[in-house]
This record gives structure tokens, C-alpha cells and sequence, in this order.
């Protein structure tokens, strides 16, 4: 806790603008001024373009944001840096301009409100765009593992992020009735969905038949996606089980119709690219991207991928390619982040020594 204090006496004191205000939110023992949102957001002091900065390893309840303010998080898969994480068990974004950034968020979020910005997070649960306008979803790592990931969006901007909805093997039994129809982005119309990493993956070892199977475990990466542009992108369906010694996998089930839409080099697992023939085929996660480190490391194009260099602007498909590509971790843009910090005993004297490698993130 020593070492998350230290940060933000660095990080805190920047605004967004000279009439702007800063605010830490924190554990009570390093004296934040406020140890929750919605103690920042029933303060009279708190004002639309302010600024609230979540000191490392804090964990906050879900919480209503009422303000047009911008929330600051430290990052997420910290494991390289000499910091923690904050963390926030769902959100409900209920205002105009609010803008999230670097936070980890292990619930829903609920946009409830148009122009709202979600910047290098990590979100382990649903974005429910509840159809609200000029939505920016980027550079994020967003996972789910039950129900769309990403859904009722309308003219909005969702590019170079990771988007994955990963079933836990062996549902059949308890979903039998209904089957397993989630798609990893469903109802979404006049959106750009560009550079980013679309995946459904479910593995089943035992389901009886391959027919019982489409029936109860077949479902599209996107469904009832309709006049959007859709470009550069990696999406893929890896889901797959076993019948009779066979293995079986969902790889065509990529996308359903996708009407008025524009759909442009993109590498899709479907085979079926009659409808959009400036696409690439491509089935296996391993010779796509490096596949080693965290978790969104993991997506960093390897050295032959097929989707290098195939962008609409010869640049990369997927999230590290396009101008605003992914940056690892989800650091901040523009806040000091520590690379390595070392306290040693106090020494002959009683004096403890204290050295921090502390980096702006600038990219």
C-alpha cells in the first residue's frame, strides 16, 4: 500500500483544464478525498471536466456516475510494473461526456447516456450500449463468460480493442432448453468496428452427436450487426467438441448477414466469403498471433500472420495495427506509471531510501 501512495502523489494535481479539479479516490489510511464514486458524486465540490484518479489496489462496489467526469484508473495485467490495479464491480454511466480510462471493471457497464468514452480498460463482464448515440469503445481488453459482450450499439466507434466471450466447457446440461445462443457482439447499426480482436470460444468434450451440438452450442461471433463498417479486424469463432472420436468446430459461424454493411480485410474464421470477397479465411489462433505473455500480449500479431500488412491502409489487422493502436496493460495515456521501486531498510543513520523508475505513458 506504501508503493500505491507513492504513485499517485505523482499522478495527482494534473486537470484537464486550468478550471478543472482533480480528486483522489482511495482507502481512507492515505487520506484520499473521497473513498468511493458516489461519495465524489454527492459532493458539491465535484464538477462536470473533473477529474477522478483511483489509487492503486483500491476495489470499489458498482457504482452510478452522475457527473461528466473523467475516471482514471492505473492499468490492468500490472504484472511487468511496480504498481497494482483499481478495480470497480460494474458501472452505470448516467451522464453526458463521461470518460473512463485505465480501469478494470469486473461487471456490467451500462451506458445510459450518449458520448461517452471507455479508454484502456479491462472490462470482465457485458457493455450494454443501451443504444446510445456517439459511444467510443478502444483500446480495451473486454471478456465475458456468459451472455453478448458487447451489445445495442448505434452510431458508435468500437476499434483496436480485445473482445472475447470464452464458455466454460461442458454447458449442455445446463442449458439444454434454451441452447447457447450468445453471440460476442449482437445488435449494433450504424457503428465503425475496426482494428480489433473479436472471438467466441466454447469447448465441449462430451455432447452426444454433432447434431445436438449445432443445435444447442452454434452461434455467430456477430449477429444482427447491420450499417457499420467493419474493417481490418480479427474475428474469429474457435468453438469446437467432440463426437465419436471426431472433432468438430464452429469456425463458419463468424457472422450472419450483415446488411448495409461494409466489410472490408478483415481475417474471419468463415470459409463462406462469397458475400465479402476482400477478406482472408484463416482458422487457427496459433499461426495468427505470437500467442505468449498476458493476456492481451497473447494477441500481438506473430512474425507471418496473415494479417500483416493486410489493412486497408497496408498497415496490420487487429488490435496493435491501425493509428490508435493497443497499448499492453491499459496505461493511462499521459500519467506516470512505475517500472521498478526498491525501499531499503532504514539505515546506520534511520533514514529509509526510496527509488522509483517511474515513465510517462505516452503512446
Amino acid at each position: 500500500m506504501l508503493i500505491g501512495a507513492f504513485t499517485f502523489v505523482m499522478a495527482f494535481g494534473m486537470t484537464n483544464s486550468i478550471t478543472a479539479s482533480s480528486w483522489r479516490i482511495g482507502a481512507s489510511t492515505y487520506m484520499p478525498h473521497f473513498t468511493s464514486i458516489s461519495e465524489a458524486m454527492s459532493s458539491e465540490n465535484v464538477q462536470d471536466g473533473d477529474t477522478l484518479y483511483l489509487d492503486p489496489g483500491i476495489s470499489l462496489a458498482s457504482s452510478t456516475v452522475t457527473k461528466a467526469v473523467t475516471i482514471v484508473g492505473t492499468g490492468y495485467f500490472l504484472s511487468d510494473y511496480a504498481q497494482s490495479g483499481s478495480s470497480i464491480a460494474g458501472l452505470n454511466l448516467n451522464a453526458e461526456n463521461i470518460k473512463v480510462e485505465g480501469c478494470g471493471i469486473s461487471g456490467t457497464v451500462n451506458i445510459n447516456s450518449p458520448n461517452i468514452c471507455l479508454e484502456r480498460c479491462y472490462v470482465n463482464g457485458c457493455i450494454d450500449m443501451n443504444n446510445q448515440n456517439n459511444t467510443t469503445i478502444k483500446q480495451c481488453y473486454i471478456h465475458s463468460t456468459m451472455g453478448a459482450t458487447i451489445v445495442n450499439g448505434e452510431n458508435s466507434t468500437i476499434e483496436n480493442n480485445i473482445i472475447r466471450l470464452n464458455f466454460s466447457s461442458n454447458l449442455y446440461s445446463a442449458y439444454k432448453t434454451g441452447g447457447i445462443t450468445d453471440n460476442t457482439i449482437k445488435s449494433l447499426s450504424h457503428c465503425i468496428i475496426r482494428n480489433n480482436y473479436i472471438e467466441r470460444y466454447n469447448s465441449c468434450t462430451s455432447i452426444g452427436s454433432a447434431s445436438v451440438y449445432k443445435t444447442f452450442y452454434y452461434a455467430y461471433v456477430l449477429n444482427d450487426v447491420s450499417n457499420c463498417e467493419i474493417t481490418n479486424n480479427i474475428i474469429l469463432n474457435l468453438s469446437w467438441f467432440w463426437d465419436n472420436g471426431n472433432k468438430y468446430y464452429s469456425y463458419s459461424y463468424t457472422y450472419s448477414t450483415l446488411p448495409d454493411c461494409t466489410v472490408y480485410h478483415n481475417l474471419f474464421s468463415s470459409s463462406e466469403n462469397s458475400l465479402y470477397p476482400y477478406n482472408k479465411n484463416n482458422q487457427s489462433f496459433e499461426t495468427i498471433f505470437l500467442n505468449s505473455g498476458s493476456n492481451d500480449k497473447v494477441c500481438i500479431l506473430s512474425a507471418s500472420s496473415p494479417a500483416k500488412g493486410y489493412a486497408t491502409d497496408g498497415g496490420d489487422c487487429g488490435p496493435y495495427g491501425g493509428s490508435n493502436p493497443y497499448v499492453a496493460s491499459g496505461l493511462p495515456f499521459g500519467h506516470p506509471y512505475n517500472v521498478k521501486m526498491n525501499i531499503t531498510l532504514p539505515d546506520i543513520d534511520g533514514i529509509l531510501k526510496v527509488s522509483s523508475d517511474t515513465r510517462i505513458q505516452n503512446q
